[in-house]
Order: C-alpha cells, then sequence, then structure tokens
C-alpha cells in the first residue's frame, strides 16, 4: 500500500509568531512513519511518499499532524483516521480529511485537514 501526505491547510497555530512548524505521522498498528516538517506555515506542502506492507492492510490508518519544536515537547495540531478495508486493490483514493483532536475539548482548538492519497496495490 503506498500513502502520499499531499499537503495541509488551514493548519492551527502553535507558536508565538502565529505559525507551526507541523509535520504528520503515519500509522497503521505499530508501524509508524513520519514527514519532514515544514518551518512557519500553517499550508505546508508535505508530498511525502509512504510504503506500508500488505499484510498490514486491514484496520485504521491514523495521521497525526505535530507541531516541530527545537526546545520541549512537539505540539499537538490534530488528527484524522480512514478506514483501510473499503479500499480496492489498484485503485487510488485522495481526500481531504478534516482534523480532530483527541478529545471533544481538544476538538474545540483544533482546526484544518490534510490531502492524502492512498493506493492498495
Amino acid at each position: 500500500m503506498l500513502v502520499v501526505v499531499m499537503r495541509g491547510k488551514n493548519l492551527v497555530a502553535r507558536d508565538l509568531n502565529g505559525l507551526s512548524d507541523p509535520y504528520v505521522k503515519v500509522s497503521i498498528r505499530d508501524r509508524v512513519l513520519q514527514t519532514k516538517y515544514v518551518e512557519n506555515n500553517l499550508n505546508p506542502d508535505w508530498g511525502e511518499e509512504f510504503s506500508f506492507s500488505m499484510s498490514a492492510v486491514k484496520g485504521m490508518l491514523m495521521f497525526e499532524v505535530w507541531d516541530h519544536d527545537t526546545v520541549g515537547r512537539d505540539d499537538f495540531m490534530g488528527m484524522a483516521v480512514t478506514k483501510l478495508d473499503d479500499l480496492e486493490p489498484g485503485k487510488t483514493v485522495e481526500r481531504w480529511l478534516a482534523l480532530d483532536g483527541r478529545s471533544e475539548k481538544e476538538t474545540r482548538q483544533i482546526t484544518g485537514e490534510i490531502l492524502v492519497q492512498v493506493t492498495r496495490v
């Protein structure tokens, strides 16, 4: 399976300068891969492709967006989940995923979405 994290838009600002340094963690089960971070940007273009083995094609594909910080912990910016069971072999699906928080309270502070492309090979 190929996963392309294409871009984000209208992401939440987490730094004092009113911007963020966003990156995305992509995970299926216990395998986690991540994009590079884009400095000072709320509408980043990542354009990064990841490959997952076919044995991992059941369940959920999770995307977590984080703000990179050089000092202290990285800040959570939102997450999105998509089901893998509905993907047809050989078909590519491209969609915007709205970001949510990990709780209802956190969701009220989250903005933005990410564009991803998933191909089941």
